[in-house]
């Protein structure tokens, strides 16, 4: 689908890229800090610093989806 001035939206800032992204990350976020936090023997900091990183990726894609019109 093209937008107002006729060019293709690169797959990301589609509706189903968006969702994609958000599901992906959301679902397999929440998974894996679960699995960091419950099942491996990394150091607290590591372990603070992916939840951080997850938590911020997941928030930035959110937000995005939430931006597009």
């Amino acid at each position: 689908m093209a937008d107002a001035a006729g060019t293709e939206k690169p797959w990301y800032q589609k509706w189903w890229g968006m969702l994609i992204l958000v599901l992906t990350t959301g679902i397999l976020g929440v998974i894996g800090i679960y699995l960091i936090w419950g099942k491996t023997k990394w150091p607290k900091a590591a372990k603070i610093a992916v939840t951080v990183v997850v938590v911020a990726v997941s928030l930035y894609l959110s937000f995005l989806l939430l931006g597009q019109k």
